[in-house]
C-alpha cells in the first residue's frame, strides 16, 4: 500500500492513534495537552486512506536547550519506514536526547549514534496498573504503618518549598512544579520537626494527567535519603492512583509509569502495588556522525 510521509497538526488523527496502545503512548497523549503542543512536531506515515501508520515526536521544551524525541514502534516496518525518511532528510537535531523503540538505533546508524554521555542506553519498563491494582493499593494503606502524615499537596509557596527542598535531595529526578496545580501529588510530612519549615520525607505526583483521554502517568517519586524502606513511597503512590480513579477520572488500565531496570527498590513497590510491565523502551542521548567525527579530528 502506497505511503506518504508529512507533519501532522491533527489531535483527533493522533490521539486515534496513540489510543490504540494508550500505555506505549501515554507521553504522546499528554503532549497533545494546550500547555505541550506548541513545542511539539509530530511527523507521521500516513497511508492511502489517511491513516496515521506511525508517528515520531520531537519535543522542544521550554525549559531546556536540549530537543527530546519519542520514538517509539508499534509497527516496526511502517516505523522504519518512517525513521528512513525523516533521516535522510535531516529531520533529527545534531544532538537530541531519545525515548526509543531498541530497533530505532539501527534505523538511524550511521547517521546518528548514541553519544559518550550514554553509551549504553537506559532500560525502562512501561507498566500500567493491573486488575488487581486497585485493592492492592487500598490495602496498602491500609496496612501503612508509619508515623509521618501523609497529605495532598497544593500549589501553595509552603507546600512547593518543601517539595522542591526534597528533590534537591534527589537531583535526578524530573520534577515540573507546574504538575502541582493537578492536585495529584501526595507526600509524607516528617511528623516531627524542629525546623521553621516542615521537610517532606517522600513524595509522590503524575507526569501526565489527562481526563479527556481517562489517563495518567505516575512520576517524580522521591524519598528523602536516610528514610527509605519505611513505606512511604508505598503510600504515596497508592493515594495517588486511588485519587486518580476516584477523583481523576482515570481507567485503571490507563494508569501508568516508567521504571528503570536497575531501579529494584522502585519496581518492588509498582509490583506490590499491581503494575504490570507491558513494554520495555530505551533512553539516551544521540549525536549526529557528523560530529563525532569532527570532535576526532585532530
Amino acid at each position: 500500500m502506497q505511503r506518504w510521509f508529512d507533519e501532522c497538526n491533527s489531535r483527533e488523527l493522533l490521539a486515534q492513534f496513540f489510543l490504540s496502545d494508550p500505555v506505549l503512548f501515554n507521553y504522546h497523549l499528554g503532549d497533545l495537552d494546550d500547555f505541550y503542543f506548541p513545542h511539539c512536531t509530530w511527523q507521521t506515515a500516513v497511508d492511502s486512506d489517511g491513516n496515521l501508520k506511525a508517528v515520531v515526536l520531537l519535543y522542544h521544551p521550554p525549559t531546556r536547550s536540549t530537543p527530546v524525541v519519542l520514538a517509539l514502534s508499534k509497527d516496526e516496518d511502517e516505523f522504519g519506514q518512517l525513521v528512513a525518511h525523516l533521516t535522510k532528510n535531516r529531520f533529527f537535531p545534531e544532538t537530541f536526547w531519545c525515548h526509543f523503540s531498541a530497533d530505532f538505533m539501527e534505523m538511524v546508524d550511521p547517521a546518528y549514534r548514541l553519544s559518550i554521555n550514554t553509551p549504553f542506553p537506559d532500560v525502562n519498563f512501561k507498566m500500567r496498573l493491573g486488575p488487581d491494582g486497585v485493592d492492592l493499593c487500598r490495602q496498602a494503606l491500609k496496612q501503612k504503618s508509619f508515623s509521618g502524615q501523609l497529605l495532598r499537596l497544593t500549589s501553595s509557596p509552603d507546600h512547593l518549598a518543601a517539595a522542591m527542598d526534597l528533590y534537591r535531595t534527589v537531583p535526578s529526578i524530573h520534577f515540573d512544579p507546574r504538575m502541582l496545580h493537578t492536585h495529584f501529588y501526595y507526600g509524607v510530612m516528617e511528623p516531627s520537626s524542629t525546623s521553621t519549615m516542615p521537610r517532606l520525607l517522600c513524595i509522590a505526583g503524575v507526569h501526565v494527567h489527562s481526563t479527556e483521554y481517562k489517563l495518567a502517568v505516575i512520576g517524580s517519586v522521591a524519598t528523602r535519603p536516610g528514610f527509605r524502606g519505611a513505606g512511604y513511597a508505598t503510600a504515596c503512590v497508592a493515594m495517588c492512583v486511588l485519587q486518580l480513579i476516584e477523583e481523576g477520572g482515570c481507567r485503571p488500565d490507563r494508569i501508568g509509569l516508567n521504571v528503570e531496570e536497575t531501579t529494584a527498590p522502585a519496581r518492588r513497590i509498582y509490583d506490590k502495588l499491581g503494575f504490570l510491565p507491558v513494554h520495555t523502551i530505551l533512553e539516551g542521548e544521540f549525536v549526529a556522525e557528523s560530529l563525532l567525527l569532527h570532535v576526532d579530528e585532530p
